[in-house]
């Protein structure tokens, strides 16, 4: 499964926006729009790690 994603455009600003979703669902809607501006990345944190015992 793909990790969420978050575009935070604009912060504190008179046209802040919020986009949500997937990668491949964000660069869709990319392709759809133009956006401009600063923009903020957040990517959903991953699991935790497995750990694999010592061969020693």
């Amino acid at each position: 499964p793909e990790r969420q994603v978050v575009l935070a455009r604009e912060l504190t600003k008179k046209f802040e926006e919020f986009l949500r979703g997937t990668p491949s669902e964000l660069q869709a809607i990319s392709e759809k729009r133009t956006l401009k501006g600063e923009f903020v990345v957040m990517v959903e944190g991953g699991g935790a790690a497995e750990t694999m015992p010592d061969a020693g």
